[in-house]
């Protein structure tokens, strides 16, 4: 087999090998040449991918194949924003906005590192006492977070000897949240995430690890109070 390229080569050879299950001298199927096509798609860096299948000269007896595949390397960084506004039944309105970048390639095997930044802010419209414009009736909420995505199970080796594609994934996040007359809270998690196929139909995600931490801030008597008289609420964030 021969591999042609633009220098420098942004993706490691071993990964495109474990991606290609055609292998020469073998007989050639339709279930090799998907999954070929597929586990390159899934790296997420290629703008195409074009499968060729050239046969040689019958004449001679040659029931030989030749199979080309050619592969057009996209941007590796993405961006993408979202912008909303969320109505509530508690009278709470205002806008919120999410930003997302994304590097598609970051180790050269397919990695994806996306960060994430968002925020929204609320004021009440309704049910406010007469000539009451305390900014305490403001709700807001801002968070960031981080995830790492490898194309692969990382793990012993014969973990990473699967037929079907699969990945591993990192999350890490922080959030900062304010509710008007009751709490101000941050919140931590974070979670590593196995997600991988058994046959072409099956697909699994095994949570190895998640933890979330909550911590209040900043409370006031009228939440004090609610919590006094519903332990199970109060349970909640302990």
């Amino acid at each position: 087999s021969r591999v042609a390229y633009q220098k420098p080569l942004r993706i490691r050879p071993r990964v495109l090998a474990r991606c290609i299950t055609l292998t020469p001298g073998e007989t050639y199927t339709i279930d090799d040449q998907n999954s070929t096509q597929t586990n390159l798609n899934k790296l997420g860096i290629f703008r195409y991918v074009n499968l060729g299948v050239t046969e040689l000269d019958s004449l001679r007896g040659n029931d030989s194949l030749n199979v080309s595949v050619g592969a057009g390397f996209d941007y590796p960084l993405e961006a993408e924003l979202e912008v909303d506004v969320s109505s509530k039944s508690n009278s709470f309105v205002g806008p919120g906005a999410t930003l997302r970048v994304s590097h598609n390639n970051l180790f050269r095997g397919g990695e994806v590192l996306s960060v994430r930044l968002k925020g929204g802010y609320e004021w009440q419209t309704g049910n406010r006492k007469r000539g009451d414009n305390s900014s305490t009736m403001n709700s807001y909420e801002f968070g960031l977070s981080g995830t790492l995505d490898f194309k692969r199970l990382l793990g012993p080796r014969f973990m990473q000897n699967t037929r079907y594609p699969s990945s591993t994934s990192f999350q890490l996040g922080v959030d900062l949240m304010n509710r008007p007359k009751f709490f101000r809270l941050i919140s931590f998690s974070g979670s590593a995430t196995y997600n991988f196929q058994t046959s072409p139909y099956s697909f699994h995600s095994l949570t190895l690890l998640k933890l979330v931490y909550n911590h209040l801030l900043h409370t006031t008597p009228e939440f004090d109070q609610t919590m006094d008289e519903n332990p199970a609420i109060a349970l909640s964030f302990k």
